[in-house]
């Protein structure tokens, strides 16, 4: 069997948040070697930035300020919802809602390019956990074979277009979301079992420590748990 190393990027981003496991491959055993996340980013922030932009431009246009009428805002924001599902099929998509607000018929349209301008801070962010990965890791972007990508929000073309230029390679879909968790539970489950061999190792991504203070004490005392990177049983 060959030596060779295979490293993988598995990039998850779902409504609320995201996160990048870097993951090696070498003679059928898998060693997770990072993980990096943000807890506060995934497609909601895209349909926040088209509600942002649709606001602004029915004021001026239709000379209505959605964001301060609660029925209003929750209708837009549903459509934006939607037009971000749909704006990865399409180079320009249009938006429709009867009566949004002062019983006006309002219409907008965006293109693909125009989407993806107005969402570069929130891809500035998305470029954070996966630099934090690579560095914990110890590899550059050249060191990454395979890229995956998975996720309810992965389907909005900036980020495959973002991926693809950050790791110069496009990424893969060849695995499922609630596949991959049910595969993991049956892996739990087996590796619970008396008869079964135990080829699974625990470890710590990040450094787990114990913190206290005295009650007469200004600093605060640390004891390690458990070390980063340390298999632990």
């Amino acid at each position: 069997m060959s030596d060779e190393k295979l490293n993988s990027a598995f990039f998850d981003i779902g409504h609320s948040s995201m996160q990048v496991c870097i993951a090696r491959f070498t003679n059928g055993k898998l060693e997770v070697l990072s993980h990096g996340f943000d807890r506060c980013l995934g497609g909601r922030d895209f349909d926040e930035v088209l509600f942002n932009h649709f606001a602004h431009k029915f004021k001026e246009e239709y000379k209505i300020d959605v964001s301060q009428n609660a029925k209003a805002s929750l209708s837009l924001k549903d459509e934006c919802e939607e037009l971000n599902k749909v704006i990865s099929k399409n180079h320009v998509v249009t938006l429709k809602i009867e009566c949004l607000m002062d019983e006006k018929n309002i219409r907008g349209l965006i293109k693909r390019e125009e989407f993806e301008e107005i969402s570069l801070l929130i891809l500035e962010r998305v470029k954070v956990p996966l630099e934090k990965a690579l560095t914990d890791a110890g590899l550059s972007v050249n060191d990454v074979h395979i890229v995956e990508v998975v996720g309810s929000s992965s389907h909005v073309p900036a980020i495959i277009k973002f991926l693809t230029a950050f790791f110069g390679k496009e990424p893969m879909r060849t695995i499922t979301g609630s596949e991959s968790v049910a595969r993991g539970a049956l892996h739990s489950m087996l590796f619970s079992l008396p008869k079964v061999e135990n080829s699974l190792r625990f470890m710590v991504v990040y450094l787990s420590q114990f913190c206290w203070r005295g009650k007469e004490e200004l600093r605060i005392r640390r004891a390690p748990l458990f070390s980063p990177k340390k298999p632990h049983p």
